[in-house]
């Protein structure tokens, strides 16, 4: 059985130009601009539908939200989706959060103008729309709210959130889930200003972007990189989150196919030691980088959670990663028994198993490159006889 789609927008040029997108994605969806006409068809005819779109605001003396409330007076289970261009507007946000206490229901929201066809986004805007009237369609919808979507969170939970309209405090109050959305969803809206900017600012390593998809506040040098600390202090004096990217990272070793270690073929290692706890990472001198799994440091407490980081570029084997910049203390074992204190600057690279770091060594921790060396003024001994890295 088709499944029909009604959209209640008071602009009728919209309606008429974005509806032809969902039947070519194959959606059939029904549209209405007359706000009047639209109430009476939801009280005659509501079961005829398989998911409501609502706008916020309309000319007129009701608004999206009344009419989210007259839905769920008939049907408390039919999926509804606001589409609105007000998603960004504070006064708004205000009054969605409110209406979630009141229904005790979490809001699916889409921004307008509505991402093209051909994009990541309206293909993650039309599977969450398909699983919610898969969901709402069967026979067992009941016993599937209480056991499937207890366990498929996404169907729960699915927020299309504007990463850019959020206030501080707001950002703050989402779940984890929620805001590693927000930041996907931020990374995919500044794919393209950042590469053009990276591109005609060489001298640009990092950037980081409030507000608005296109508006940089600050920007510099990988050395002057802010850490969490520093980009919590500027979103409070915005009070809005903020999203750090930095510019694609040239790693030797990930450009080239890496060799498989077996028999006598060895990783060269290097042994930190920090808070008692014994650090083994790989040793790479052809990364000016040192990389370390964000997961690691803060389940050894050797740093604690933190809030905002940055989004690399798609360099390492084409694949983005997100990470915090750190400063940390370590302890390196010399020669004749000496212990020797380090500095580092690392990246506490998050969801560090699935990041490209691991690509081909699933089991390691980190990544050292020869900026530790640089920054201490080491010496060491790398001894391919008895396999051990010695520091002098």
């Amino acid at each position: 059985m088709e499944q029909l789609l009604y959209w209640i927008d008071d602009q009728e040029s919209l309606l008429k130009n974005s509806i032809p997108n969902f039947k070519q994605e194959g959606l059939s969806v029904k549209g209405e601009y007359i706000v009047e006409r639209a109430k009476n068809e939801i009280s005659k005819n509501l079961q005829k539908y398989n998911c409501i779109f609502l706008d916020l605001e309309f000319n007129h003396k009701l608004n999206g939200l009344d009419f989210y409330r007259q839905i769920r007076g008939l049907d408390k289970n039919i999926p509804i989706i606001i589409i609105s261009a007000k998603l960004d507007v504070h006064e708004w946000n205000v009054k969605l959060i409110s209406f979630e206490k009141e229904l005790n229901e979490k809001l699916v929201r889409i921004s307008k103008p509505l991402p093209i066809t051909t994009s990541q986004e309206f293909r993650k805007i039309k599977e969450m729309i398909i699983k919610k009237i898969q969901y709402y369609d069967s026979p067992k919808y009941e016993i599937l709210i209480d056991k499937e979507m207890q366990n498929d969170t996404s169907l729960l939970d699915v927020n299309i959130i504007d990463p850019f309209s959020l206030k501080l405090e707001e950002f703050l109050e989402l779940s984890d889930k929620e805001i590693h959305e927000a930041n996907k969803l931020a990374s995919e809206r500044t794919k393209h200003f950042r590469k053009e900017y990276f591109l005609n600012n060489p001298n640009i390593d990092w950037i980081v972007i409030s507000e608005n998809p296109n508006n940089i506040i600050r920007s510099g040098a990988y050395q002057n990189m802010p850490n969490d600390q520093d980009l919590i202090k500027l979103a409070k004096t915005l009070d809005a989150p903020v999203y750090g990217y930095a510019r694609p990272k040239i790693i030797e070793q990930a450009f080239k196919k890496w060799t498989r270690i077996k028999n006598d073929d060895y990783y060269p290692t290097i042994t930190l030691i920090s808070n008692s706890h014994s650090l083994q990472a790989d040793f790479d001198t052809g990364s000016p980088y040192s990389f370390l799994s964000y997961e690691y440091l803060v389940e050894k407490t050797i740093i604690t959670p933190r809030t905002f980081g940055f989004t690399s570029e798609e360099e390492i084997f084409g694949k983005e990663y997100r990470f915090y910049k750190e400063k940390l203390e370590f302890v390196v074992n010399c020669v004749k028994e000496i212990s020797k204190p380090v500095t580092i600057d690392i990246e506490a690279v998050v969801d560090w198993v699935n990041s490209p770091l691991t690509f081909h060594y699933k089991n390691r921790i980190g990544l050292i490159g020869r900026n530790l060396l640089l920054r201490n003024r080491l010496k060491l001994i790398l001894d391919g006889k008895n396999l051990i890295t010695e520091f002098l």
